[in-house]
């Protein structure tokens, strides 16, 4: 997703805007292999097919946990003994002062990144990228605000 705007702009220099309709394609089966997936899991599970909204809400959901997801498995490779923590739990048990949550650094600079760069793009009339990147805007937008709000103390 990061070279999404270096691409946009080089396709855009070069007359390549023929790729565009490879880059549907690839979206398209990404995506519809995720909901594929999704949608399967909860029919397994014995549960009701999901609802477009829910459906609408996987995409941005799976992109806020990669960074925590990606972390956990490089901690889980790289340390001996331990637990596997992969996303931060609530509910069961209020959080200790110690065990509050960080604040969510790569995951702000994540969403200023895609945020600065869904406006360049829509300024430019780039519109076909724009979504794309919204996806990934409002993955690291909730990812940071979720992390922002883990750092309060419990009530």
């Amino acid at each position: 997703a990061l070279l999404v705007v270096p691409a946009v702009v080089i396709r855009q220099r070069l007359g390549m805007t023929w790729m565009y309709a490879i880059d549907a394609a690839l979206l398209s089966m990404s995506t519809g292999s995720v909901l594929l997936f999704y949608i399967d899991g909860q029919r397994r599970a014995g549960r009701a097919a999901p609802r477009l909204r829910d459906l609408l809400a996987v995409l941005p959901v799976g992109i806020a946990i990669s960074l925590r997801n990606t972390s956990a498995v490089i901690e889980g490779a790289v340390q001996s003994g331990g637990h596997f923590r992969r996303t931060p739990k609530q509910g069961d048990r209020p959080v200790a002062a110690r065990e509050r949550g960080r604040f969510p650094v790569a995951e702000s600079v994540l969403a200023l990144f895609f945020l600065i760069a869904v406006a360049s793009l829509a300024v430019a009339g780039q519109w076909l990228a724009v979504p794309l990147l919204g996806l990934f805007l409002s993955g690291y937008t909730l990812a940071a605000a979720l992390g922002i709000r883990e750092m309060k103390p419990a009530p």
